[in-house]
């Protein structure tokens, strides 16, 4: 038997247990130790737990972007037969979880609207009752309704009425000697100052279409469905004036709408036509000049006969009957800028020199104008797309030494003529020179083709790319084939221009212009920036 323990003798290192009252106070206190770690355990389950929590959300989340997309469209998915054959879909059950929440949002969406939002239920008369209500059913309203029942009982309500009712009778309070709408709208003073208006929860304000409304790329075709004619537009008087024509069909009231359409409408009016400004002498005074914006209806001239399209004018109807008549022109200096295609054309018997100086002076209108520093061009210049020059050479009769043949309009192309320094000052992509005949003066298109005209085709792609990038070349910009390439091709193309002359000269001797014109030959349209001639591109540089 083993001997009893002492109990004051600690045992096995043990500390004996202090029962003072420090010992008891001591005791009582939690250890910081052990505390420590127990919070310590319970931050790192909470860590878990967000992590588990949020990696749950994340796989909600993923399930509801292939159930349905935020822009509303829902993926494809496969369905129950694709899961039996031989080459059957795995993971059966996660698509099915899909398929089973994209019905679950179907439902959602497809909730049964309230009571009060739905439109009551049509009247229908029964074929076997001859009987006809007092009322049809628009004609009662449930507060007249409600009022009738409460009043068959004897007994007094407040008036609650609708947004409709409610307006009505604020118009009713403004003017009290208007006369009585309805019974319904006419209340006692003690029912005004007991009503309570009751407007619906959801009211969608629905604003009617309009044309602005529309995308612009929609607004556009319609533009141009409507102010675009295939045949050139026949201008003169430095582009102010518009020749007259009975096959002009140009319906111009879209542009009387107002000042957006007008901005948004002249873009397409002067960019997607092309005007042709025909040489002549005012040998006469044209009667039928009308201006570009109006309808080609004789009822439309005497109607619009003192409105004009060309500047939109904001001045009301009284000052535009008192304003005096004037001849109505085109502003080419606010316009010009929008001109994208454009041709001149000068006839054969016009080839003196008055001609040659209208010709410049035509052109240069849209023609850029130097920087203030003398370096480069203005910022602001015009860009015209397609510049043509129409001439109708034939043999100078003028007796010369010279034994080969001498055509006119040849001296409209020599280096330093007004013509061509114009034609250099013009921004343009593509220079075209017609070499016309008298059969293509006699049909009605301009085709070049069968009538032994011919035509020359300068692309002065290289430059514009040149003149506008002078400064980044300077500065470092652009690729070091660019560098090179778009110096070299840009003075090319200022060679071929400079020779335009020899080239008219050329194709008009080939023709045989001096002499009457077969229909039969077809026309080539050389394009002079091909850079065939491999020998002259070396002679250049």
């Amino acid at each position: 038997m083993a001997p009893p323990k002492n109990p004051h003798k600690p045992s096995n290192g043990e500390e004996p247990e202090n029962t003072s009252r420090k010992g008891l106070e001591k005791k009582k206190q939690p250890k910081s130790r052990k505390l420590t770690k127990k919070s310590e355990r319970e931050r790192k389950r909470e860590r878990e737990k967000e992590r588990e929590q949020a990696q749950k959300q994340r796989r909600e989340q993923i399930l509801l972007d292939y159930a349905r997309l935020h822009n509303g469209l829902e993926p494809e998915l496969p369905e129950e037969q694709d899961f039996t054959t031989y080459s059957a879909v795995p993971n059966k059950e996660y698509y099915l979880s899909i398929h089973q929440l994209r019905k679950e949002l179907k439902k959602q969406d497809d909730q049964p609207q309230p009571q009060h939002h739905m439109a009551p239920a049509p009247w229908v008369p029964s074929p076997y009752n001859d009987a006809f209500p007092k009322k049809p059913y628009w004609a009662v309203d449930d507060c007249e309704q409600e009022d009738e029942q409460d009043e068959n009982q004897g007994r007094s309500r407040k008036r609650a009425c609708n947004r409709s009712n409610a307006s009505s009778v604020k118009r009713q309070r403004q003017n009290k000697n208007s006369s009585a709408l309805s019974q319904e709208f006419i209340l006692s003073e003690d029912e005004l100052g007991e009503e309570e208006i009751m407007s619906p929860e959801h009211v969608a304000y629905k604003t009617p279409p309009t044309f602005m409304g529309i995308p612009r790329e929609i607004r556009m075709q319609i533009y141009r469905s409507i102010l675009t004619v295939e045949q050139p537009i026949q201008v003169f008087g430095g582009w102010k004036q518009l020749y007259w024509k009975e096959d002009l069909r140009l319906s111009t009231g879209i542009l009387r709408v107002c000042r957006s359409v007008y901005e948004e409408a002249c873009t397409v009016l002067y960019g997607a036509n092309t005007f042709l400004y025909l040489l002549r002498d005012p040998s006469f005074q044209v009667d039928y000049i009308d201006s570009l914006f109006s309808d080609d209806s004789p009822q439309a001239i005497e109607v619009f006969n003192d409105d004009s399209d060309l500047d939109y004018e904001e001045e009301g109807f009284a000052k535009r009957l008192v304003r005096p008549q004037k001849e109505r022109t085109i502003n080419i200096a606010k316009y010009a800028h929008l001109f994208r295609k454009i041709n001149i054309k000068a006839e054969a018997n016009r080839y003196s020199g008055v001609t040659l100086e209208g010709m410049a002076a035509a052109i240069n209108v849209f023609a850029r104008k130097a920087a203030q520093d003398g370096i480069g061009w203005e910022a602001a210049s015009y860009f015209i797309q397609t510049l043509t020059v129409s001439i109708m050479p034939t043999a100078n009769q003028q007796r010369t030494n010279n034994p080969e043949p001498n055509f006119t309009f040849v001296n409209f192309f020599t280096p330093g003529s007004p013509v061509l320094s114009a034609i250099k000052a013009v921004d343009c992509r593509l220079l075209r020179i017609d070499i016309l005949t008298s059969e293509t003066k006699r049909s009605k298109t301009c085709s070049m083709s069968g009538t032994g005209s011919c035509r020359l085709e300068f692309n002065r792609t290289y430059e514009r790319i040149w003149g506008n990038g002078k400064q980044m070349d300077s500065s470092g910009g652009g690729s070091r084939f660019e560098r090179w390439r778009d110096p070299r091709c840009a003075k090319l193309s200022e060679k071929r221009i400079d020779d335009m002359a020899m080239h008219v000269a050329k194709f008009c001797q080939q023709r045989g212009f001096g002499q009457r014109t077969t229909e039969d030959m077809d026309v080539d349209s050389p394009y002079w920036n091909d850079f065939k001639d491999e020998d002259a591109y070396e002679d250049l540089f």
